[in-house]
Formats: structure tokens, C-alpha cells, sequence
């Protein structure tokens, strides 16, 4: 394949081939750019004739990179960073600040405290579009993974993890409370590990990857044998609870969202706690990637130093 003399990439271009690579195709690629699948394909065509050779091989799906493809990969990510960079860079206006930003996060964390953050986020930097994705497997570990491949500038996830090649930012701490079916009696008495699992535990995909799944499991060896539904759909948990289908793990506003349902809400014995967290490259952040990693060392987000948080009483609806 020849080149094109004299014409460079331009940046629909590379978003373009990046939305092909993380998303495996030009529908999917679409969807996240906001355009056309034809509009996508007639970019990377036009990508490919300017650097002379074929960047993905379109026989396999997903689709998959060549080896100019792989070696442009992490380029074109760089080059995009670059943009935003001298962007943000030429503006007199702090405030001013535009581009994109990728957060990948697990969607038990995408309400709390992912939506508070992007919230305050997006009223100071409004000219930034923000992207919220999930891990690609089952897993708290594939948040980093995205983080160190650049397929994502932030990552929010469990602590503690292996944050190695990563900087971290520690949140506050949640508590996990469980939601029980309506009609189970616990009247606000705490439950232990055993009592929880005697109900028949409702989970999500990340169940045994989760910071709560050794504690419980510490607690009572083999609560993972009475799992009675794992769905992949988060919000469906404690619908499929206030259904009778068996407890749940929830915290802070999914808790509300519970007793609304008809669920009863009662504290672990020992109380169990969430550690969550932002992790970030450290170096080469984009301007929208370091504007978001200042914002989480401010108050009210920044990890608080001080004690567990107390645990309010509970109240019977």
C-alpha cells in the first residue's frame, strides 16, 4: 500500500483506529465515537493510506492489529495525549480545559463514588467528555491492566491491589451492609457471615475477586457454595433480593435503594468495610487525566486519615 505525499494523520484519524482497537470493530467503534460505522471505516481507510500500510487484519473478529498496527498503537495514543496536551497548554483560560477522559471502573463502583467525582468534575472542566468502561473480564485486577495499557487514563477499583508501575489515591472507606428479603425478622440485629450465607447469597461477576469475598470467606469457609444467583447485571441484585431470591452485599445509596424495594438493611458482625481507590499512570497524564487527579486530592474526596467511620444505628422502615 502506497502513502499519500505530504498529508499526516489527523486526530479523527487516530480516535478512529484507537475506538477499533478497544472496541474491536467498526460498530462498536461507533458507538462510542458517536459516529457512523462507515464514517469510522472511511477514517482508518484514509489512516492507512496515509501511513502506507494496513494497520488491522479485518478477517478476524474482533478485529485484530497487524504487526504496523501494533507497532502504531501505542503512538497514536501518545500522539492524542499530546494534542490534549498542547491544548490545555495554549489556553490563558484554566478553566478552559477540553478533550477526552477515560475512566475504567467496576460497575459496583460506577454510582458511588465514580458518578460524585465526574459530577464535580464535569461542573468545573465542561468542555471534557467523560468515558466511564469496564474492565474486560471478571476481575479488580483488569481496572490496573487498563490503566497500564493506556486503554484508560484513571482507574477506580478495590483497594488493596498491586499497584505496581502505578500511583494510588485511597478514598474513604465504605461499609458493606447486607440487604435481606422482606419479612426476614432481623429487626436491626446484626448478621454474621454464617447467617448471611444460610439466606442464600445473590452476587455479582466480581464477587470472588472482591476485597469482601476473603473477608466473608474467612468468616465462614465456603460461602461461595451458596451462591444461589450470580448475574452479570448489577442493578438486578437487589431486585432479584426483594424478590426472595436470597442477600446481597450493598452499600451507601444502594442501601436506600433496598429499603425502598421492601428489603430489610442490618450491619455485619464484624463490620465489614470497602477500600476503593483512583490509580493512575504517574507519568505522561493527559491534561484532563491530571485535572481529575487533583480534584481527588481535595476534600471531600481525598482519603481520610482519621478513624473507621461510625456506623449509624439502624432504623426499621
Amino acid at each position: 500500500m502506497s502513502t499519500v505525499a505530504g498529508q499526516l494523520p489527523e486526530r479523527r484519524h487516530l480516535e478512529a483506529f484507537l475506538a477499533v482497537v478497544d472496541h474491536g470493530g467498526f460498530t462498536a467503534a461507533a458507538h462510542r465515537l458517536g459516529k457512523t460505522p462507515s464514517a469510522v471505516a472511511q477514517a482508518l481507510r484514509q489512516l492507512e493510506r496515509v501511513v502506507g500500510a494496513e494497520l488491522f487484519i479485518r478477517s478476524a473478529r474482533p478485529f485484530r492489529l497487524t504487526v504496523a498496527g501494533r507497532a502504531a498503537e501505542p503512538i497514536a495514543r501518545r500522539a492524542l495525549r499530546d494534542l490534549g496536551m498542547f491544548s490545555s497548554v495554549a489556553s490563558t483560560d484554566p478553566d478552559s480545559l477540553t478533550g477526552r477522559l477515560t475512566i475504567c471502573t467496576l460497575s459496583t463502583m460506577s454510582a458511588q463514588p465514580v458518578a460524585q467525582l465526574v459530577g464535580a468534575y464535569r461542573a468545573r472542566y465542561r468542555g471534557v467528555r467523560v468515558d466511564i468502561t469496564a474492565p474486560h473480564t471478571h476481575s479488580v485486577t483488569e481496572v490496573l491492566n487498563a490503566v497500564r495499557t493506556r486503554h484508560a487514563d484513571i482507574g477506580i477499583t478495590e483497594f488493596p491491589v498491586e499497584t505496581r508501575g502505578l500511583r494510588a489515591i485511597e478514598f474513604d472507606r465504605q461499609e458493606f451492609v447486607a440487604a435481606l428479603p422482606p419479612g426476614t425478622g432481623r429487626e436491626g440485629r446484626p448478621i454474621t457471615a454464617a447467617e448471611f450465607a444460610a439466606i442464600g447469597l445473590v452476587v455479582g461477576p466480581f464477587f470472588k475477586t472482591s476485597t469482601a469475598y476473603p473477608l466473608l470467606e474467612s468468616a465462614f469457609r465456603g460461602i461461595s457454595d451458596h451462591i444461589t444467583v450470580l448475574a452479570d447485571h448489577r442493578p438486578s441484585l437487589i431486585h432479584l433480593v426483594a424478590e426472595g431470591i436470597g442477600a446481597t452485599l450493598v452499600h451507601g445509596q444502594q442501601a436506600l435503594v433496598a429499603r425502598q424495594l421492601g428489603c430489610e438493611t442490618v450491619h455485619f458482625e464484624p463490620a465489614l468495610y470497602r477500600r476503593a481507590g483512583l490509580v493512575h499512570p504517574g507519568e505522561d497524564l493527559s491534561p484532563t487525566a491530571a485535572a481529575f487527579v487533583r480534584l481527588c486530592q481535595e476534600p471531600p474526596f481525598r482519603a481520610a486519615s482519621a478513624p473507621p467511620p461510625v456506623r449509624p444505628a439502624h432504623r426499621q422502615r
